[in-house]
């Protein structure tokens, strides 16, 4: 019996990697943000097209779709599914378990704004995702202050997330900038109410969920991906991870360890932080 899962979280928790190295793993399946509402948009795009006459693997070779809709591995053969079906997760996941029957476990990343613009909606789609058994990673970061940080900083230089190829996005990693203190602010509260507000939630919805956090996966990522195999029920996870190629990552760190060396006003903010 295999099992469902989401990747629930905020922007700039680390994410991104996690889902990339679960997928790594030779018993789970796990996409990225293929549900987010640009996606949607772009599936209607997709869609009017196809009608039109253009071909699905015409469509698939379109670097702008592949890497929008199928950043995932298993995904980018899977987009031409979800036009053709206007699936949802539930859809979704019928047809991963159909098409990939060895997998142990499938899952794809879910931020808060994908299910909802406020936490009544998201509440009713947690609810949706409990009816069809699936599980919740709740990811997050104990720094508080860091999340805040990053999630400034990838709003002011819109560079999210970048591949060890992306040679000119890797260029302005190095570029300083100077941020918004207000924006670092607004974010720590907002952070802390949201997990707050999740915590009743999950409580309320009965969802199976586990709190995991970005800290233990970079301190020990061997310890965190059992940690995650055993909450999904998945055995032997020992053997899979020697079969596993996890250890390698896609993706380049895109906020230094020491935020001062790429934040001008960082001491600034902090001053602030700490009144």
């Amino acid at each position: 019996m295999s099992t469902r899962f989401v990747v629930f979280t905020r922007g700039r928790t680390g994410s991104t990697l996690i889902c990339d190295t679960l997928d790594k793993l030779s018993s789970v399946c796990c996409g990225q943000e293929l549900f987010r509402p640009e996606s949607i948009k772009l599936l209607d795009n997709v869609k009017s097209r196809v009608s039109s006459g253009e071909g699905a693997d015409e469509l698939l070779k379109h670097e702008w779709l592949v890497d929008d809709l199928a950043q995932g591995p298993v995904l980018c053969q899977e987009v031409m599914k979800l036009v053709e079906g206007n699936m949802g997760h539930a859809e979704y996941f019928n047809y991963l378990e159909n098409s990939l029957p060895d997998s142990a476990a499938y899952g794809f990343k879910v931020l808060g704004n994908h299910l909802g613009a406020n936490i009544d909606e998201i509440e009713k789609g947690l609810e949706s995702l409990s009816r069809i058994s699936v599980k919740v990673l709740f990811l997050q970061r104990r720094d508080v202050i860091r999340e805040a940080f990053s999630l400034a900083i990838a709003g002011a230089r819109q560079i999210y997330n970048v591949k060890k190829d992306e040679d000119k996005k890797r260029e302005r990693l190095n570029e300083k900038i100077r941020i918004d203190p207000q924006v670092v602010m607004n974010e720590c509260a907002y952070i802390e109410h949201f997990r707050a507000q999740m915590g009743e939630v999950f409580q309320r919805v009965g969802i199976l969920y586990q709190t995991v956090y970005m800290e233990d996966f970079l301190e020990n990522k061997k310890r965190f991906l059992l940690d995650q195999l055993e909450f999904l029920q998945i055995s032997e996870g020992e053997d899979i991870l020697s079969r596993s190629n996890y250890e390698d990552e896609d993706y380049v760190k895109v906020t230094p360890d020491s935020l001062s060396d790429l934040v001008v006003n960082y001491d600034e903010i902090m001053e602030l932080l700490e009144r």
